[in-house]
């Protein structure tokens, strides 16, 4: 691979972040784009992409060398024929696991507490207690944080594994 590249990134980045690319590329030309924004011209010169890009794009990428996604998913990308041969491909898998496994925790507790009654009643003007059949000490609350546990405790072996680091096995719950 020739030293001075043509990358392409396509994605919000902030100025942080460019110069942090910048920096380890020196000699280098960076195109910053937005998904719907990107050219064929753009993408024909990109030796390197930073995102995802429409996959239709891809089949006429002569010369690019490295497409790392954004995203977890990679399955428009693998399909035979959407990139050229030897086309390195890398993804964001495992970034968003732990933002995921917050959400989700998230949404039990709101759900959990009625919040979306609460909401509903507020746009309404309406100010008054919304009746909750189960709460943080009932046996079935628990029965589902075990439950998740469970799934988090799966999610952080795999990923300190992953890490190389050592994992005493005691669940965090």
């Amino acid at each position: 691979m020739k030293t001075n590249k043509n990358i392409l990134v396509v994605m919000p980045v902030e100025d942080e972040h460019k110069k942090t690319l910048e920096k380890h590329a020196k000699g280098s030309h960076f195109v910053y784009s937005f998904y719907d924004k990107v050219t064929p011209e753009m993408i024909k010169e990109a030796n390197i992409i930073i995102g995802n890009v429409a996959p239709f794009y891809l089949k006429e990428a002569k010369n690019l060398e490295w497409l790392q996604l954004n995203s977890a998913g990679a399955d428009p990308y693998v399909k035979k024929g959407v990139l050229p041969e030897n086309v390195i491909l890398t993804n964001a898998t495992g970034a968003y696991g732990p933002g995921v496994a917050e959400h989700m925790l998230a949404v039990l507790f709101s759900l959990q507490k009625k919040l979306h009654l609460y909401r509903d009643n507020q746009n309404q003007c309406q100010w008054h207690y919304v009746i909750t059949r189960w709460y943080i000490t009932d046996r079935w609350t628990w029965g589902y944080w075990i439950i998740l546990c469970k799934i988090d405790e799966k999610f952080w072996l795999s990923h300190y594994r992953n890490q190389k680091k050592t994992w005493t096995g005691t669940t965090r719950c």
